[in-house]
């Protein structure tokens, strides 16, 4: 993933230690954060800090905020309050709400105060784009494309985005008020603030960010090429995230563009004779309608069968097969990947 500049600085300050303790558990759990965290129980330490070192962004009680505080800079300085309410002149942020929603808005803030001080230009980050995708059925994609991300995650933020017409995460994980299908509704509306969307929808899984699966099947067919442009460039535009992962399922007439598009596209397979001709099928199609060039991208691979879900809620992934699976298929070099994909079909039709 692409080269960026050393991490900043986040200050957080609250009298309450025990609160603040357990927002330093979940963001130490939350790996790839644009800024590191220092926190401090009373304003004295984070004056004297900030003496030394830069620091990118206060969040700060809104009853420890004083002259002194203020002169850090007010677009550097967001107020955590015990209830929902606006401040002049300074952002606020309510205390007691979802971890997810509460680093949301840090990092909105966070991003703010990069763009804001010219001498600390935000840099803009290469997004990597990862499809995950196969003809063939019940044979471990999703599961990879989970794994995936964690790997991932150990070195940049990820987002983990599942376009399955059946993903089954309501049975899996807590269910949620909100899913994907409200953002896909704003591409199909063309409304604005894409990316704020998106950012109201997300989780965490893991190490990684998702939005939980959306149920209104039919949108995923509705979405034309130029939706799933506009919504991976709001993304890339926006530079939170090192990589987004595309776990493909429902029909699209834009799959192989969205294959295309991908820096890189991983297919579970199987080998027996029924699998092997969807492949040669997938293959077929993708050629005669001229998206050969698809083939460069994929890598066919054979993921072994392992339950991810412990390994997305507690349990330590590198104790998995298949973590160390993944990390192999990370690893292969990138002419591996291309020369192995659409082989076996174009030697048997």
């Amino acid at each position: 993933m692409g080269n960026l500049r050393k991490k900043g600085v986040c200050a957080l300050c609250d009298c309450d230690t025990a609160y603040m303790g357990r927002l330093m558990d979940y963001l130490d759990m939350r790996q790839g954060l644009p800024f590191e965290v220092q926190a401090f129980s009373s304003p004295e330490p984070l004056k004297a800090y900030a003496k030394e070192h830069s620091v990118d962004l206060v969040l700060i009680a809104e009853e420890l905020m004083s002259e002194e505080i203020m002169q850090l800079g007010t677009e550097r300085i967001l107020l955590l309050t015990e209830e929902e309410t606006e401040l002049p002149g300074f952002p606020a942020v309510c205390k007691y709400q979802s971890s997810d929603t509460l680093l949301q808005e840090i990092l909105c803030c966070y991003r703010k105060a990069q763009r804001d001080h010219e001498d600390m230009p935000w840099p803009v980050r290469r997004l990597s784009v990862y499809g995950v995708f196969s003809p063939v059925g019940r044979c471990g994609k999703t599961g990879f494309a989970l794994m995936l991300g964690q790997v991932l995650a150990e070195s940049g933020r990820v987002l983990y985005l599942n376009f399955e017409e059946y993903a089954g995460f309501d049975s899996l994980l807590p269910k949620q008020d909100a899913d994907l299908s409200e953002l896909l509704l704003y591409l199909l509306q063309g409304m604005p603030g894409v990316f704020r969307k998106l950012q109201e929808l997300v989780r965490s899984l893991g190490q990684m960010d998702y939005i939980p699966p959306g149920v209104r099947h039919a949108d995923y067919g509705a979405l034309e090429w130029e939706h799933w442009e506009l919504f991976l460039n709001s993304i890339r535009m926006e530079g939170v995230y090192d990589a987004v992962i595309l776990d493909l399922g429902a029909p699209t007439d834009a799959l192989f563009q969205i294959l295309e598009c991908c820096d890189a596209v991983y297919m579970p397979v199987k080998k027996d004779p029924a699998s092997e001709a969807k492949l040669r099928e997938f293959y077929w199609v993708c050629d005669s309608s001229g998206y050969g060039r698809c083939r460069e991208r994929i890598r066919e691979i054979c993921p072994p069968k392992e339950d991810v879900w412990p390994f997305l809620s507690g349990k330590n992934p590198r104790e998995s097969e298949l973590y160390r699976y993944v990390k192999e298929v990370l690893q292969e070099p990138e002419n591996t990947m291309n020369r192995k994909a659409g082989q076996e079909w174009r030697q048997t039709s």
